[in-house]
């Protein structure tokens, strides 16, 4: 790891470590989802490497551009849901003293949503991580097995860290049509992460090539 690097990585731990509004959870879960994706990435592009794999060269390199594309994605969702989160601590604040019950909803919802909405994207970009994951843990290099198992729990961390945000914004939005399908939506995401964790980790074989 280069210096600037380190200093970097520093950095966003002082940030979270902050008795700021964001970042915070939403924004370390998005970290951790694009991590899994780094990791993917670098196993993918050693196994392009291994004559052995000639075979699956292919799914691999596809793999490797699904995991970038991931990455990249989760990358911005760190800034975006900083942003997202400290709009809906300002917004909150300047509605703090408000007497009409309607204009509170009016000003505060769109922020809730927006709160919510960005974690949610969070989840189901690491609920694609698992699933690159179990192709990886089946067909990728060996040698990287445990690089593919971090991986799979960043990913699963990602999604679980994503989908506590969701719920504990959805606490604050009105619309219990919005708050039933959210919570519709993260529940399935937490079943089928379960589901494909397991099934990614039991591909994980101990020898090597």
């Amino acid at each position: 790891m280069g210096l600037n690097t380190l200093e970097e990585l520093r950095a966003f731990c002082n940030d979270l470590s902050s008795d700021r509004p964001a970042p915070g959870g939403g924004t370390a879960s998005a970290a951790a989802g694009s991590m899994s994706a780094s990791l993917l990435v670098m196993v993918c592009g050693i196994s392009l490497k291994s004559r052995k794999l000639e075979d699956h060269w292919p799914a691999l390199l596809e793999e490797k551009t699904n995991a970038e594309h991931l990455r990249d994605k989760l990358l911005d969702l760190c800034a975006k849901d900083s942003e997202a989160y400290s709009e809906l601590a300002a917004v909150f604040r300047r509605t703090r003293e408000m007497t009409d019950d309607k204009e509170v909803l009016a000003a505060r919802d769109p922020a809730v949503r927006n709160a919510t909405d960005i974690p949610l994207e969070t989840a189901r970009n690491c609920l694609q991580l698992l699933r690159i994951s179990k192709m990886v843990a089946q067909i990728g290099i060996r040698n990287a097995s445990s690089d593919v198992e971090v991986a799979i729990e960043l990913a699963e961390a990602g999604l679980r860290g994503a989908a506590a945000n969701v719920r504990i914004n959805l606490t604050s939005c009105e619309d219990g049509e919005y708050r039933s399908r959210m919570g519709t939506e993260i529940s399935s995401l937490l079943r089928a992460a379960e589901d494909m964790r397991e099934s990614a980790l039991r591909r994980l074989r101990p020898q090597s090539l």
